[in-house]
């Protein structure tokens, strides 16, 4: 992390924040890959939050984005994070860097986060599973039988986002927002991130499906192949 970064963060937090009890970065800024869109990621665990949520920030030309909880809500918010298999919280505080706060606090939250980083999100079953089948299966019909190009483009992205959504929670990985999503990928399994990038890039430079469609059944054969027949979903 840049020390221009660490400073802009200071700062921010003493203006913004300035009785949190525990402040931790994360992002590109401390992980690598920064772009000049990159916004600063910051944990704030502060008592005065009567409400945990995000605020977004313009600071000294920056955009920060705030993740803000009140200590004893940490809990809560950490089961939310396993049960949707989104670590941002969990992330920030394992890998993060301690901005501000008691170092001895600090630690103990960054190993509590980190065990459960380790541990992963909480497993899909076999209904989840099939759900998200049942969606690809779908797509992937819409796609074969699909003339029009603008609607192909929705439906592609659709379908390697639901894809990679799948691999990653049925074999108890964590999954992330847009760019996060392809690197969990990358990082869990690249031959398979691979295998699916260049057949989705395949499509639009030479307008060719069937490398994509044959990626994504080679994959989701993985898990039962394509379902439509026989499934069932009960609402309440």
């Amino acid at each position: 992390m840049k020390p221009a970064i660490k400073s802009v963060a200071e700062r921010f937090i003493a203006e913004h924040f300035p009785e949190a009890e525990l402040v931790f970065i994360g992002g590109s800024h401390v992980w690598g890959k920064p772009t000049h869109e990159s916004d600063i990621d910051l944990v704030i665990i502060d008592e005065n939050q009567h409400s945990s949520g995000l605020s977004c920030h313009k600071f000294e030309g920056w955009k920060i984005e705030a993740f803000r909880y009140h200590p004893s809500s940490l809990p809560i918010h950490f089961e939310a994070a396993k049960y949707k298999g989104i670590a941002t919280l969990i992330k920030i505080c394992a890998d993060g860097y301690l901005l501000l706060g008691d170092s001895e606090k600090g630690e103990e939250l960054r190993r509590e986060a980190a065990n459960i980083y380790e541990h992963g999100p909480s497993p899909w079953g076999e209904k989840q599973v099939d759900q998200a089948r049942y969606l690809i299966t779908d797509l992937l019909s819409d796609f074969q039988a699909s003339e029009d190009p603008q609607e192909d483009i929705y439906i592609v992205n659709e379908i390697l986002n639901e894809m990679t959504q799948l691999i990653l929670r049925a074999n108890k990985e964590w999954i992330g927002w847009g760019k996060w999503n392809g690197r969990r990928l990358w990082e869990s399994f690249p031959h398979i991130s691979e295998s699916l990038t260049q057949s989705y890039r395949q499509y639009f430079q030479k307008d060719d499906k069937a490398p994509f469609i044959a990626a994504v059944k080679d994959q989701l054969a993985m898990f039962g192949g394509e379902i439509f027949a026989g499934y069932k979903e009960d609402y309440l």
